[in-house]
């Protein structure tokens, strides 16, 4: 690792490097506030970059870990309301599919919405929508409500 390029500035040769910045940084605090304050734009739009962060402790030679994760899910951003129905439907999609390994069985697993904590019933049976309760989780006729994230 030797910095974090943005596609829209990386070169041809920074462009064929086939990892990603996921956008998660864990650094300890006092350090973190001395690489923000060095900070500067360095691009067309003027903008400040939290990336070069990590030129900036390297540096200052402080050691930088990357992870890697064989699921692009995992670490999936989120920036308009298109991609946060996509990260909800994941979410459900990763759901359903555990309560059918522990043994629900749920005609439409698409439609599945968990919004609770839960346990499973004996032999639960979801033909239809399905909200789930605490302790149990079974067809019901559901309310829509507005939600903010």
């Amino acid at each position: 690792m030797l910095r974090i390029v943005e596609e829209g500035d990386a070169t041809n040769r920074e462009r064929a490097i086939r990892e990603i910045n996921s956008g998660v940084l864990i650094a300890p605090a006092r350090l973190l506030r001395q690489w923000l304050a060095r900070l500067k734009p360095r691009n067309d739009e003027g903008e400040l970059y939290l990336t070069d962060i990590v030129a900036l402790a390297l540096r200052s030679r402080t050691r930088v870990l990357t992870v890697v994760t064989d699921d692009a899910a995992e670490v999936q951003g989120v920036n308009d309301r298109l991609q946060l129905a996509g990260a909800e439907a994941e979410y459900r999609r990763r759901r359903a599919h555990a309560l059918m390994r522990a043994g629900v069985t749920l005609i439409d697993p698409a439609r599945l919405d968990v919004r609770a904590k839960s346990r499973l019933a004996a032999m639960s049976l979801s033909t239809s929508t399905s909200c789930c309760t605490v302790g149990f989780i079974w067809p019901i006729a559901c309310r829509s409500a507005p939600i903010a994230y």
